[in-house]
């Protein structure tokens, strides 16, 4: 009788083991996101390079946020602006690419583009399409960093820490050590600074030994074809944190 508990035992056991692992985006029956791969992080990336890298021009004077758009000049990424945020395809879509210089000549009057905080959203939305990325703004990341983690835009700290009652990132980076949290940072992730003066979001493009590679729509004209992005710039543990970053992720 003994010998045929434990059999009975083994075999509920196994159908359990089966049960939990035949579906493993499920916990208790609830359907979860995976972790982002390697792969999906790398897909986020080349997501972002193409709102980041297109060279586009205006067939017609155009006006966007604070940035004038002459006829006939190239310009390298999305228009920065707050008010018209919208998806590298839907910019696309406006105007026609001539594929000899991969050029695109916008002939659209909408004021469309995106800002810090939404191209991250923007570049995660393949595997994460419920994500508001017209909604999303740094008070998002913010209530992130404060708690650890905001489930209506996939967003989770990276590393342990809570800012808890801390309103301003430089404040809690100056009482905090941050590089085992930066330490952990992965392409595809991104940082917050949410200060008095500047609040903003920079995308993890590339992981270093002790820094990180980063790409973000800046807001002003900065390098070639006037563009409103920072290209790939190199950023160690000591500029984050002298900048007042602290690290969040998607997942």
């Amino acid at each position: 009788m003994a010998k045929f508990i434990r059999s009975a035992l083994v075999v509920l056991i196994i159908f359990l083991m089966v049960g939990l692992t035949s579906d493993p985006t499920k916990i208790a029956g609830v359907k979860v996101q995976a972790a982002p791969t390697a792969a999906e992080r790398n897909r986020a990336v080349y997501d972002l390079r193409d709102m980041a890298y297109i060279k586009w021009k205006t067939s017609s004077s155009l006006y966007i946020w604070n940035h004038t758009y002459t006829p006939n000049i190239v310009y390298k990424g999305m228009p920065y602006t707050q008010t018209h945020n919208t998806t590298y395809s839907d910019f696309l879509s406006r105007g026609n690419l001539d594929y000899k210089t991969n050029t695109l000549t916008y002939s659209g009057n909408a004021k469309v583009g995106n800002d810090c905080s939404t191209v991250p959203a923007l570049a995660w939305k393949f595997k994460f399409p419920s994500i508001g990325y017209a909604s999303i703004y740094t008070g998002s990341y913010l209530s992130c960093a404060k708690t650890g983690a905001n489930s209506t835009y996939n967003l989770v700290n990276v590393g342990t820490y809570t800012m808890g009652d801390y309103n301003d990132t430089s404040e809690y980076v100056a009482d905090h050590a941050m590089s085992t949290h930066y330490n952990k940072l992965k392409k595809g992730d991104c940082c917050l600074k949410y200060t008095s003066g500047t609040k903003h979001v920079i995308f993890v493009e590339g992981v270093g030994s002790g820094c990180v590679y980063i790409t973000d729509q800046i807001g002003w004209d900065d390098g070639e074809y006037l563009s409103t992005w920072r290209h790939n710039k190199k950023m160690t543990w000591s500029d984050l944190a002298s900048e007042g970053y602290v690290p969040i992720g998607f997942s």
